[in-house]
């Protein structure tokens, strides 16, 4: 028998019980067709369907913080992607709880496409306004462009307070988490609170 054709015989008995697209690689390498891929705004990604295991490099992702919910799914046409809906959010938010000690009122605004938070603390005789800081918005997947909660971060100085809020029942649900700075022995804390929105601010002019 010719020595190349032992030599073939005995490849295709070692990869006989090997995954297809892994047995290409190692029979036929230069017929190994190129991966298809997809054009998105978080790189290229494989096409759905094809045998990874042919060409690892194109999938695997370049670092290793890699989700699988993160990848947007595929698209039947190529228009581009709407940006989410920010007027769930904003208006002016009331907290449902009359004698609060932590934030009675929120205005979240929406100015260019970007969102941003005031707020006012539970102080006498007048509220006490914290400043604007600006937030960002979240919908529930990488595909859906409804707004679903938001978050923010204030740095006071002798506390920073990050904002976490989602919305529910047309509720604000807002919980803040307070860490202090100023080596009191006042202990960090977490808040949870209620809002409902007195009405929506005004449409940019």
């Amino acid at each position: 028998m010719p020595l190349a054709q032992m030599v073939r015989q005995f490849r295709m008995a070692m990869v006989s019980e090997i995954p297809v697209g892994l047995a290409l690689i190692i029979l036929r390498p230069d017929r190994v067709p190129p991966l298809p891929r997809a054009e998105s705004r978080y790189g290229l990604l494989p096409v759905e369907g094809h045998n990874l295991l042919a060409r690892k490099e194109n999938y695997m992702p370049s670092n290793r913080y890699f989700r699988a919910g993160d990848q947007p799914t595929r698209r039947a046409d190529n228009n581009p992607r709407e940006n989410i809906d920010l007027s769930p959010l904003v208006g002016t938010w009331v907290n449902t709880k009359k004698d609060t000690g932590g934030f009675a009122k929120l205005i979240i605004t929406e100015r260019a496409g970007r969102l941003f938070l005031r707020a006012y603390a539970a102080c006498a005789p007048e509220l006490c306004d914290w400043g604007e800081v600006e937030a960002f918005a979240y919908s529930d997947s990488v595909d859906s462009h409804t707004v679903q909660a938001m978050s923010a971060f204030l740095d006071v100085g002798f506390a920073d307070v990050t904002f976490q809020g989602n919305l529910n029942l047309g509720l604000l649900v807002l919980v803040t988490f307070n860490h202090f700075k100023d080596n009191t022995e006042r202990t960090s804390y977490i808040c949870r609170e209620f809002y409902h929105r007195l009405s929506p601010s005004p449409p940019e002019v």
